[in-house]
C-alpha cells in the first residue's frame, strides 16, 4: 500500500485529502505544519508527499528544502499546492527542489492522476538503480531488498521522534508511536524471513521436506485467521473451504498461500471482504485468494513478469514456491479494484 504524507495547516483540507486517498488505497499521514511533516517523514518515510505552500511558521518551500536534506527522502516525489498561482512563486518551488506544482481550487481526479504518475516515475527509478546493483553481483544474497531498509527506517525514526519529542507528546501519542515500532519490527523480520527463503530458492539450497497428509482446511483456516487477527481483518475474512486431506509439504504451502493474504489484508481497504476458497476435484485441489484493494501497478507487474524482486519478494516468493512444489500459480490482477491469486496443487 503506497504511503503519502499531506502537509496542511487547514484541517478540513487535510481531513478532505485524507478521506480521498484513503479511498484510493494509500495509507495517509497528515501533519499541519512543516515542522511536524519533517517528524513525520523522518518516522515512517512517505512513497509521496502534498504540501501546502503558505503556512505559518515554516512555508512549504521552507519544507521542501529541508526534505531534500534528509536521507532516504531525497529522491520522495513533492507536489506543492497554492491558492495562489504565481510564475515566481512556481519557480521558487521547482527551485526549492519540488517535483510538481499545483493551483488550488484543485480537481481531485487531476489531484490523484499527478500523484499515480509521479508515483509510477518513482517506482521505476527505484528498479532502475535495482537492476543497476544486480548486474554488480551475480549472486541473489548479495543484494538486501529496499523494503528490508524501509522499515528499519520507520524503526530508527519513530524511535527518534519519541526521544525527541516525548516532553511534549500526549500518552496516546507515544502509544500510537510504539505501535507502529513493532509493526515495522515484525515486517523487517518476515520480509528477511522471506529474503533468505527467496535466496534459498535460488540457488538451489533449499530443502523440501517429504509430502504429509494433512487436513488441508484446517491448516488453511488456522493461517488464514491468525493473519486476519494481525491486521484487525477477522470480520472481513470470508472463508469458503471444502473438507479436504492432501499430501503437501505443508510449511511451504502455507507460507506461500500466507504471503498473498497478508497482502490481501495490507492493501485493502479495512471494511473490504478477503475471500479465501478451497475446492477439489479428482485429481487436483485449488486455493483462491480475492481481495478487493488497490491491486497492483503496473510497473510492479513488470518487475513480476521480468523476473524482478523490486520492491519486495512477497509475490515472487509466493509464486516460486508454488511451482517448487509441483503447482501452478495464476495472478488475476484488477488495477484500483482488487487481486485474484489461484494456486492450484496435484491431490497426490
Amino acid at each position: 500500500m503506497p504511503s503519502i504524507l499531506i502537509i496542511d495547516d487547514e484541517k478540513e483540507v487535510c481531513e478532505t485529502f485524507r478521506d480521498l486517498f484513503t479511498g484510493e488505497g494509500f495509507r495517509v499521514h497528515v501533519a499541519y505544519d512543516g515542522n511536524q511533516g519533517i517528524r513525520i517523514a523522518q518516522a515512517h518515510h512517505p512513497d509521496i508527499i502534498l504540501s501546502d505552500i503558505r503556512m505559518p511558521g515554516m512555508s512549504g518551500h521552507e519544507a521542501v528544502k529541508a526534505f531534500r536534506e534528509i536521507p532516504g527522502l531525497a529522491a520522495t516525489p513533492i507536489i506543492l499546492i497554492t491558492g495562489n498561482a504565481d510564475l515566481d512563486d512556481m519557480r521558487k518551488g521547482m527551485t526549492s527542489g519540488a517535483d510538481d506544482y499545483l493551483a488550488k481550487p484543485i480537481k481531485m481526479g487531476d489531484l490523484v492522476s499527478t500523484i499515480e504518475h509521479h508515483l509510477e516515475r518513482s517506482q521505476t527509478r527505484r528498479r532502475a538503480a535495482h537492476q543497476e546493483l544486480m548486474a554488480k553481483h551475480r549472486h541473489t544474497g548479495a543484494i538486501l531488498p529496499d523494503n528490508l531498509v524501509d522499515s528499519l527506517h520507520e524503526i530508527i525514526g519513530c524511535a527518534s521522534v519519541i526521544e525527541g519529542d516525548a516532553h511534549i507528546m500526549t500518552p496516546s501519542d507515544i502509544s500510537e508511536f510504539a505501535r507502529d515500532i513493532i509493526s515495522a519490527a515484525e515486517t523487517l523480520n518476515q520480509r528477511f524471513e522471506n529474503f533468505v527463503l527467496y535466496s534459498r530458492l535460488q540457488d538451489g539450497s533449499l530443502t523440501i521436506n517429504p509430502a504429509e497428509s494433512v487436513s488441508l482446511h484446517d491448516q488453511l483456516a488456522n493461517a488464514a485467521r491468525q493473519i486476519a487477527r494481525h491486521h484487525h481483518r477477522l470480520n472481513t475474512l470470508r472463508l469458503e473451504l471444502a473438507p479436504l486431506s492432501a499430501t503437501v509439504n505443508i510449511d511451504l504451502l502455507i507460507k506461500s498461500v500466507s504471503e498473498i493474504i497478508d497482502n490481501a489484508c495490507r492493501f485493502s481497504l479495512p471494511g473490504e471482504p478477503i475471500d479465501i476458497s478451497l475446492s477439489a476435484n479428482e485429481s487436483t485441489f485449488t486455493i483462491k485468494v480475492t481481495d478487493f484493494g488497490v491491486g497492483l501497478m503496473e510497473s510492479q507487474v513488470a518487475a513480476l513478469d521480468n523476473d524482478e524482486a523490486s520492491g519486495g519478494y512477497g509475490l515472487k516468493l509466493s509464486r516460486d514456491l508454488t511451482r517448487a512444489l509441483a503447482g501452478q500459480w495464476k495472478l488475476d490482477n484488477r488495477p484500483k479494484r482488487g487481486l485474484t491469486v489461484t494456486f492450484e496443487f496435484p491431490l497426490l
